[in-house]
Order: structure tokens, then C-alpha cells, then sequence
């Protein structure tokens, strides 16, 4: 155990965590919140609906559910299901993280009640689903801009910004208003009460105030008692009332360089065993090989050599 202490200052250094302090604080010895067994059962299964099938809809991802139950699929986390906003928008298609409504679906993926098929069939097929919640920042033409301005971000100018420059398609919420709050936590319970979806994939969520997410979810409990929450961020703290998972983005580079020969195969052993050591006991990690923000495992780690690192991630816990 001394030996996987030592390398840490090494690992750190070259590989930082996503939001986490210089100072890192050792949380082993606290329980966060326990996952629910479910999320154990199988692995999950990012979906983007527009790129999933020819059809690019609800309707094609609940045909093909006996498809992904056969691959051993626990759960399924759909990417972002909202209405794409126009002003600023990157590409013809634009970005499914700038949303520019909450309480809507994109239409070009079918309706209401297309979504609320997919849901039960996938429910009635023994699997669970989550949905992203990009909880940060809206699209630049979000509905709710005209009424409630005083929810969102803006310059000295008085004029909506972002804290990420070249995230141009979007405006940031301003966390410092208890109206913003209040009006992201009647977001997050809606999904779950009225389309009963297990739970959220978080986007950029350390951008977004850990004590928003603790009220949020103590709230959202009492309501799905077996409620997963999944962050995109690596910060041990984000477990602690907040969180089950969080991003294992420190494995995936290190096994990127361990396929390019810039490093040796046994810190990955030595990292799980690092991780362990400083993340709250119940922390469930989400290891991977490939998301939406990075190139197909079969690029980066070759369409043979891909095999052994989905190997390695299967064997851990997480």
C-alpha cells in the first residue's frame, strides 16, 4: 500500500483530476451515497438518439432494445433529448447540449409519448434508462429568457455570457440566484415524475455548485428511492451526498498512453488501488475506453487493440 501512496504525487502530476483541488483530501475512511444495485447489473450504453439508428428516433431505439439486452446492457443513458437551440448554433444540426427548452423533446426524435414508450419498454425489459441533464448552461435563444432573465449569466454590460469563451452556442445559468435553483431543481423533477427515467449523466456537473446538486438530490430521493446520478467530473467529494459516479478520465488517459508505449501496464493496477484510497467507500467510478467527447476505442486503441483494454475495464469494480 506504501508503494501505490508513492506513485500517486506521480499520477496526479501527470494526469489531473477533473475538478479536483491540488490539495487532494483523503475521503476513504467516509461513506458517500450507496448506488443502487441495479446500476451493478450491467453495463451502460450511451445512445444518441439523431446517430442510433437510420431513423434517428425514439421509436428505432425501442425496437432494438432485444438487441442491446442480448449484449448484456444494465442500463441505457440517452444524450440530450431536448429541443437544439438556433442562435449560435455550430453546424447545421447544432450541439445537443445547448438546450433551448427543458420540458420539451426534440421533435425530430418523435413526441412526448414516443419517449414515454421507450421508457417503459425498457423498464419492461429489465433494464433501466438515464437521460443527460446539462445543468450549466442553456442554448443563446433558451425559451425562458424573455421572462426569466435574472436566471442566466451576464457581463458588466448587462448582456447573457458564458464562462467557457468558445462555448458560443450557450449561456450559463447564475447559480447565485436562489431562483435559479429553485428553477433547475422543478427541471430534475420533472423527467423523473412525469417520464420516469432512473436517473441523470450530469454534464460538466463540478461547473455547477456542489451544494445545487446535494439540495437537489435530497429532494430527489424521496421521490425515486433507487435514483442513480452519474457526474461528469472526477472529484472524490462529488460521492460524498451528491453522486455515485463520477468520470474515471484519470484510467482512460493512462491507458491511452499505455497502448503508446509512454507508460508501463502496471500503474493501472496501481491507480484502481490509489482511487480506492482516497475515494469515499461507496464510490461507484465510471470507467471507460470511449464517450461522445472522445474517438471510438476502436481509433484510439486500434480494432483489434481495443479488446484487452475493454477487458481490463470490465474486470474492476465500477
Amino acid at each position: 500500500m506504501i508503494l501505490f501512496f508513492s506513485l500517486f504525487p506521480m499520477l496526479v502530476k501527470a494526469y489531473p483530476l477533473l475538478g479536483v483541488e491540488k490539495d487532494i483530501k483523503d475521503f476513504h475512511q467516509q461513506k458517500g451515497l450507496s448506488a443502487p444495485q441495479w446500476i451493478q447489473d450491467g453495463p451502460i450504453y450511451e445512445i444518441y438518439v439523431r446517430a442510433f439508428s437510420k431513423e434517428g428516433s425514439f421509436k428505432a431505439v425501442q425496437d432494438r432494445l432485444p438487441y442491446l439486452k442480448k449484449l448484456g446492457v444494465g442500463t441505457i443513458w440517452l444524450m440530450p433529448i431536448y429541443p437544439i437551440g438556433e442562435l449560435g448554433r455550430k453546424g447545421p444540426l447544432g450541439s445537443p447540449y445547448s438546450v433551448r427548452d427543458y420540458y420539451r423533446v426534440n421533435a425530430e426524435y418523435g413526441d412526448e409519448q414516443a419517449l414515454k414508450n421507450l421508457i417503459k419498454a425498457v423498464h419492461s425489459a429489465g433494464m433501466h434508462i438515464i437521460v443527460d441533464m446539462v445543468a450549466n448552461h442553456t442554448a443563446n435563444d433558451y425559451s425562458a429568457m424573455t421572462d426569466h432573465p435574472e436566471l442566466f449569466m451576464k457581463d458588466e454590460k448587462g448582456t447573457f455570457t458564458r464562462e467557457v469563451a468558445d462555448w458560443s452556442d450557450v449561456t450559463d445559468f447564475d447559480y447565485s440566484k436562489p431562483q435559479t435553483r429553485n428553477y433547475m431543481k422543478a427541471v430534475l423533477k420533472y423527467w423523473i415524475k412525469e417520464f420516469d427515467f432512473d436517473g441523470y449523466r450530469c454534464d460538466v456537473a463540478g461547473m455547477v455548485p456542489l451544494d445545487f446538486w446535494q439540495d437537489a438530490v435530497s429532494e430527489l430521493l424521496p421521490i425515486k428511492r433507487n435514483l442513480y446520478m452519474l457526474a461528469e467530473w472526477e472529484d472524490p467529494k462529488f460521492h460524498l451526498n451528491a453522486f455515485h459516479s463520477t468520470y474515471d478520465w484519470t484510467m482512460y488517459h493512462l491507458l491511452k498512453d499505455i497502448y503508446a508505449g509512454k507508460k508501463a501496464a502496471n500503474l493501472a493496477l496501481n491507480w484502481i488501488e490509489e482511487k480506492r484510497n482516497i475515494y469515499p467507500q461507496n464510490a461507484l467510478p465510471l470507467r471507460f475506453i470511449e464517450n461522445h467527447d472522445e474517438q471510438r476505442a476502436a481509433h484510439e486503441f486500434g480494432r483489434k487493440g481495443f479488446k484487452p483494454y475493454a477487458a481490463f475495464i470490465f474486470s474492476m469494480y465500477g
